[in-house]
């Protein structure tokens, strides 16, 4: 599946790696874990 076709229900969201030309790979963005979900959330003071 590709990134456009995520949908966030049940598990956090894995790395997503780009392969270079050479064969190597590099993460491009980060898995999510809870601590992700925690800082979006703003509670009112």
């Amino acid at each position: 599946y590709n990134v456009t076709q995520w949908m966030q229900f049940i598990t956090y969201r894995p790395n997503v790696v780009l392969i270079d030309l050479e064969g190597k790979s590099h993460i491009i963005r980060k898995k999510e874990d809870l601590e992700t979900l925690k800082d979006k959330e703003v509670k009112p003071e």
